[in-house]
């Protein structure tokens, strides 16, 4: 379903989840901040326009979870480094997207 509301709602589930999971106090305040960085981000320079694709993140979302689930710690942060680093990406893309294309959005 490429629907961005329920991914939005769905996306804040799984990294609050994740955060929970750790039992690591840091991590869990890391995970609100930068999901607040997110939402502001989505609203000030995207209009609700997920950057990136939600089918590749939710893949993503679905390969920690069961690494989580199996208990392969190692392989669960390697494939966050990778979730993290995917989405750093999709937003750096954006952004010079919206900067330099001459046909970018101007729509406030």
């Amino acid at each position: 379903m490429n629907d961005v509301d329920t991914f939005a709602k769905a996306d804040a589930a799984f990294h609050d989840a994740v955060g929970a999971a750790s039992h690591n106090v840091f991590l869990r305040s890391s995970v609100a901040g930068v999901r607040r960085l997110a939402s502001q981000s989505d609203v000030l320079l995207f209009h609700g326009d997920v950057p990136g694709s939600l089918e590749v993140a939710a893949g993503q979302h679905v390969a920690i979870a069961e690494a989580v689930a199996a208990g392969a710690a190692d392989l669960a942060e390697r494939l966050m480094v990778e979730h993290i680093g995917t989405t750093q990406s999709q937003f750096e893309k954006k952004i010079r997207d919206r900067l330099f294309s001459p046909d970018a959005d101007t729509a406030p």
